[in-house]
């Protein structure tokens, strides 16, 4: 049973595109770096710029956890009335 999340993952309609290498320096980041973390030849910033601040953004966000631990409590639940 598929978790249920407000904006489902959608495949582009004309495939994937190719990965192209770029020599570019990457955009300038928003907000504070709190960690970087190299993996590979690959930077990771995480940046605090994504943090929910709005009421409404915050109440929809523990709703969608909600949501998501109820989902999977009805699996789990299922699977053991199955099992017997």
């Amino acid at each position: 049973m598929a978790v249920p999340f407000a904006q489902p993952h959608r495949l582009p309609s004309g495939g994937d595109a190719a990965v192209k290498k770029s020599k570019t320096q990457a955009p300038v980041l928003k907000g504070n770096i709190v960690e970087t973390t190299m993996i590979g030849n690959t930077t990771v910033h995480v940046c605090d710029d994504f943090i929910v601040t709005d009421p409404d953004e915050i109440e929809r966000v523990l709703d969608e956890y909600y949501a998501a631990g109820w989902a999977m409590w009805r699996k789990i639940c299922d699977q053991e009335g199955s099992a017997s």
